[in-house]
């Protein structure tokens, strides 16, 4: 998975956060771009 990147738990809070628009918004860019990936480790405590 070359030029792919794991992404933690935080990408995906800041996804959600609407108190945090510019982190939002790159955290949404990211996700949508498919370029990231992450394990269960990472969906786990967002998922709590």
């Amino acid at each position: 998975m070359k030029g792919d990147l794991f992404f933690d738990t935080n990408i995906l809070v800041y996804a959600y956060d609407s108190s945090q628009p510019r982190k939002r918004d790159i955290a949404q860019r990211l996700l949508s771009d498919g370029q990231v990936y992450g394990g269960l480790t990472v969906v786990n405590p967002f998922e709590t």
